[in-house]
């Protein structure tokens, strides 16, 4: 068996990157936040999903950000307040009962699940994550 070693600096993390280059699910994740980062400075909307127990902001949301509906960002109405604010998005598929958008990890890797990504016959295609709240 291999002694791993677990990088301890960024000079470690960024020798182990030049060497191994990044995880494909690394690399797919940043292609969809500089895209939607694009998207923001056509559109002049950001929006980023805020995490209220951490108190930060985890990841940038656009138009292929896909909600616990199924259907993507795109897909839902964003409302504008009267303060500048943004209130409830609802979804406007046909058929569709979301009253607001609710963020779904399109990856393990986003929710610390990386390993997954590396079992024989694993599709992440068709993985979704596992969920405890009730949603539409």
């Amino acid at each position: 068996m291999m002694d791993a070693m677990q990088p301890k600096t960024p000079a470690a993390v960024l020798a182990g990157l030049n060497q191994h280059g990044a995880a494909v699910g690394a690399k797919k994740m940043m292609q969809w936040e500089f895209r939607h980062a694009r998207d923001a400075l056509k559109t002049g909307v950001y929006v980023t999903l805020y995490n209220e127990d951490r108190e930060h902001e985890c990841t940038r949301l656009g138009k292929l950000s896909r909600c616990f509906c199924n259907h993507l960002y795109g897909k839902h109405k964003l409302k504008v307040m009267k303060n500048g604010r943004f209130g409830k998005n609802p979804c406007e598929e046909e058929g569709c009962r979301c009253e607001n958008y609710k963020y779904m990890f399109r990856r393990p890797e986003e929710i610390g699940q990386y390993f997954l990504t590396r079992r024989k016959g694993f599709d992440v295609t068709e993985w979704r994550p596992l969920c405890r709240c009730k949603h539409p």
